[in-house]
């Protein structure tokens, strides 16, 4: 079986994703070639799809791409037409929506893996709190109509919804959190949705001896400037926690990322002790800094399934997360780690201090690190993929959104049992609505881009 794998590049999170799919493909003896813009020799015109965002930065500065399907490259249908299976992956500006179309015209078997919602909006990466793309997305509140008109956004929506209604086009994505939503949105339907998460193959065992008595903390510090990544409020989480709520403990902060000198510099005087890094290439240098971490912060707002979660799982990195969205889903799927209740410094400096005081069990940590091995590994992963690209019909019972089936229940006046198909955990107990969350953020100082995508 011919598979081409489709990915815009080999680098950042969702590259990074796809290029490993492509490995254990080959390793598999499947004959899969990594097609992306360095393949191709470009991206689609500038005309077809302009590289600026077209994002208006009102609710958020999530990119937001523009595809107006305004022409096709005969040689690209050409060239893919060979292949049995074409996965797409995240394929921006290397594969117009037109060249799509066309192949699903020709019966082609595609593949989407969803890094995110592109595929299933009218042009935005991350909806925001909005619900539009599960009706026609009239209205968007993110598009900036000096780059592209409320019409078009429709148009780009409603060419997606097409090529999603052939029999012969498959959505994947590795969380439920994408999945679920697009079967709510009723763009595909539940026969034709799977969850399969993504490859990660550690490249040494899990070494517990590594991590010291005292507490460490990893944060990826690579933006202050897209708000959905949530560096901000990790930052003054870190800094409330640091001086009223754990102020008598040593805090170790592993700090990764190219901002390591701004983020020392709104931590200074706390008495957190920050160990820089800078920007990492190697994989096997963040390993080892995996290996040394007690816990992993990410204050992000809305998330798919995070490599960084995953690969920090393998090596015992415990996940300190928000709600709604993928990264409550992973905690929720290996029922270990720490949930804010609310996107605020308070909460999660409440979370952060309770995953200080009271550490989850050196066996649990273990069995986490088994059961993200074991999922993740090629043969699990590809077993999944093959089933798809085999089959000529999928017949799957879609799994319900642990987030839609999670049932509260108070125990005091602090904290609340979440009963979930994954297991009980534990939060901090928070009734706020979408409403007040937005109003909260209007009124406060600080703009850390709350939203709310519960199911």
């Amino acid at each position: 079986m011919r598979i081409a794998v489709l990915s815009s590049a080999s680098a950042g999170g969702a590259g990074i994703a796809a290029y490993r799919i492509y490995e254990a493909l080959q390793s598999s003896n499947h004959e899969a070639d990594f097609i992306d813009l360095n393949v191709l020799g470009g991206a689609v015109c500038q005309e077809v799809s302009p590289s600026v965002s077209a994002s208006n930065k009102k609710i958020t500065n999530t990119h937001f791409t523009v595809d107006h399907a305004s022409d096709t490259r005969g040689w690209l249908i050409d060239m893919l037409r060979e292949y049995d299976v074409i996965n797409i992956q995240w394929a921006s500006y290397l594969v117009s929506l037109g060249e799509i179309l066309e192949l699903a015209k020709l019966n082609k078997k595609i593949v989407f893996t969803m890094h995110d919602f592109y595929y299933i909006t009218g042009g935005c990466h991350y909806p925001a709190g909005c619900n539009g793309f599960q009706l026609n997305c009239a209205g968007c509140p993110q598009a900036s109509e000096k780059i592209i008109s409320q019409r078009g956004v429709i148009n780009a929506h409603e060419l997606k919804r097409e090529i999603f209604s052939f029999p012969n086009v498959i959505l994947t994505a590795p969380s439920n959190f994408i999945v679920a939503n697009a079967i709510k949105s009723g763009i595909v339907p539940p026969e034709r949705a799977r969850v399969i998460r993504n490859v990660y193959s550690p490249i040494t065992e899990f070494k517990p001896q590594l991590k010291s008595s005292e507490k460490s903390i990893l944060l990826i510090a690579d933006s202050f400037d897209e708000q959905r990544k949530g560096l901000a409020l990790a930052v003054d989480s870190l800094k409330l926690a640091a001086t009223t709520k754990l102020n008598q403990a040593n805090i170790t902060l592993h700090l990764v990322g190219g901002l390591d000198s701004e983020v020392l510099k709104r931590l200074h005087g706390t008495g957190i002790n920050v160990v820089t890094y800078g920007h990492i290439k190697e994989h096997s240098k963040l390993v080892d800094i995996f290996q040394k971490c007690h816990f992993i912060l990410s204050c992000s707002y809305e998330d798919n399934w995070p490599n960084i979660l995953v690969e920090s799982g393998c090596y015992g990195c415990i996940p300190i997360v928000g709600r709604w969205h993928g990264c409550e889903e992973f905690v929720l799927q290996y029922n270990v780690g720490y949930i804010s209740s609310d996107y605020t410094p308070e909460a999660f400096s409440e979370v952060l201090s309770n995953a200080f005081k009271s550490p989850i069990s050196p066996e649990k940590v273990q069995e986490c690190v088994v059961n993200i091995r074991r999922l993740c590994c090629e043969n699990e992963v590809i077993k999944n993929y093959e089933s798809v690209f085999l089959s000529s019909s999928i017949i799957v019972n879609p799994q319900p959104s642990p987030l839609s089936k999670t049932k509260i229940v108070d125990i005091n006046q602090k904290f609340t049992s979440i009963n979930s198909p994954f297991g009980p955990r534990w939060m901090l107990k928070s009734e706020v609505t979408l409403k007040e969350l937005y109003s909260r953020e209007r009124n406060s100082e600080h703009c850390y881009g709350i939203l709310d995508l519960r199911l």
